[in-house]
């Protein structure tokens, strides 16, 4: 310890001059020592293309077809969007009471039974209320309400059943109970299920409860810029998908009419228009007091989710009929 003092003070004794003649060295001697694959000579654009080439060599080799798709699960969705791409950003909006959260959890199961890990960061609801909500997916009945069956046997039997089959899944919820938690602390979250539980999909609930905190009085619209961009570089960093659910602002409870979402109501919407590869917004007309839909349909329950943005093609709507129950969202043809 001695030792090293005498150094500090011999570094600070130095001229400006003498110490940048130091950090030279010290860079060049750092450079030297980095393993040949960092050598700045290599071209990337030669080195990129091989790489791509021999991989998907070994692929076929192996007898698999390497694939960045993974499908959400949801047949008239996956129609639409192809399914979920590693390294991509997507973004549910919905106002509050609409169902980002279930359909989040919904979401979830389906590409669980593809196989594909998944982690779910939530900022607004405890692991427990996400565990219940997940167990009453699985188990059609509410942990919650005693009356879902004739008897508790049978409510039991069935919520063991649906405890057993959720307790098999890689799925790794997590809980940030600090308001505004940090993006830094987000990242951190998300990284460690990538690299320590292997998930392939990431779910963030929700966009406006995640700030930058080193400036608390920025404007939330500039901290969700910043937190967009920080998720989207993530994704592509580590190869996953990146499911972001995000509130709408009070747009389109103002307008006339059927009040359809539009991804201009989103918090932040130009940066999402720009970087998200799908956006997701949920519609309810239910919710605006609208009865019948333009097909006649009674909307109690029905869910339109509107394709705003679809890398994989152009925007639709797709219908789900919501069940309070289990919780599940069914698909509509």
């Amino acid at each position: 310890m001695d030792h090293l003092q005498e150094i500090l003070q011999e570094i600070e004794e130095l001229t400006f001059k003498e110490r940048m003649q130091l950090t030279t060295r010290l860079l060049e001697t750092y450079l030297k020592e980095l393993p040949e694959h960092a050598a700045t000579d290599v071209d990337p654009w030669e080195a990129g293309l091989d790489q791509t080439l021999d991989l998907f060599k070994r692929s076929l080799e192996e007898g698999r077809i390497p694939s960045r798709r993974i499908a959400e699960g949801f047949s008239n969705l996956d129609q639409v969007t192809g399914g979920l791409e590693k390294g991509t950003l997507t973004v549910v909006g919905g106002r509050p009471a609409t169902g980002k959260t279930t359909f989040l959890l919904n979401l979830a199961r389906r590409v669980l039974q593809d196989g594909c890990g998944v982690g779910f960061v939530s900022l607004g609801q405890g692991v427990d209320q996400l565990a219940r909500s997940m167990l009453q997916l699985y188990s059609g009945v509410s942990p919650d309400r005693a009356g879902d069956f004739k008897s508790t046997a049978t409510r039991l039997e069935a919520l063991e059943n649906g405890w057993s089959l959720l307790k098999a899944q890689p799925f790794y919820p997590a809980y940030l109970e600090d308001i505004y938690t940090d993006i830094g602390r987000v990242l951190e979250v998300c990284r460690s299920a990538v690299t320590d539980r292997g998930v392939q999909v990431i779910m963030i609930d929700y966009l406006q409860l995640i700030g930058t905190s080193n400036d608390p009085t920025l404007r939330r619209d500039v901290q969700s810029r910043v937190v967009i961009k920080e998720l989207k570089r993530f994704a592509r960093q580590y190869g996953v998908a990146v499911v972001l659910a995000s509130s709408l602002g009070r747009d389109a409870d103002l307008r006339a009419g059927a009040k359809e979402p539009l991804m201009s109501d989103l918090v932040g919407s130009e940066i999402i228009e720009e970087l998200a590869d799908d956006v997701l917004l949920i519609y309810r007309p239910y919710y605006y007091g609208i009865i019948e839909d333009a097909h006649g349909r009674d909307t109690r329950n029905l869910t339109t989710l509107i394709v705003a943005k679809n890398k994989a093609g152009q925007g639709r709507e797709v219908y789900f009929r919501f069940n309070p129950e289990n919780l599940e969202w069914v698909p509509l043809k």
